[in-house]
């Protein structure tokens, strides 16, 4: 007799944004993406959108950036997304460390 697993699916929580409105930065050595920091402009955007609540920021699981048709998600830590930069008001989100994307692999991702 078989044994039948179920597993539980988490639904996964996206927050789409446009290539153009991400700051990525990348650890010393370029080799790892650590965080994902959104511009102001897009804060601003998203709170008058009430994408940005209190709630939902804990709730994001992915990032996906969008250029013309193309998408690349990138998972983010849930619950990791800060304020920061009080003068220029941005979204910072932390990378976890298992994911492995270096500087060159993100340069002009949309071409390929």
């Amino acid at each position: 007799m078989g044994v039948i697993a179920f597993k539980e699916e988490k639904k996964k929580k996206s927050l789409a944004v446009r290539n153009v409105d991400v700051i990525l930065e990348y650890n010393d050595t370029q080799t790892r993406l650590r965080t994902i920091k959104l511009n102001a402009n897009k804060v601003i955007e998203m709170r008058e959108n009430q994408l940005l609540g209190k709630g939902k920021l804990q709730e994001y699981t992915e990032i996906c950036l969008i250029h013309a048709k193309k998408r690349l998600c990138i998972p983010i830590v849930q619950g990791s997304g800060r304020y920061c930069d009080h003068d220029n008001g941005g979204l910072r989100f932390s990378v976890p460390n298992n994911v492995r994307i270096a500087k060159a692999e993100m340069h002009n991702w949309h071409l390929r």
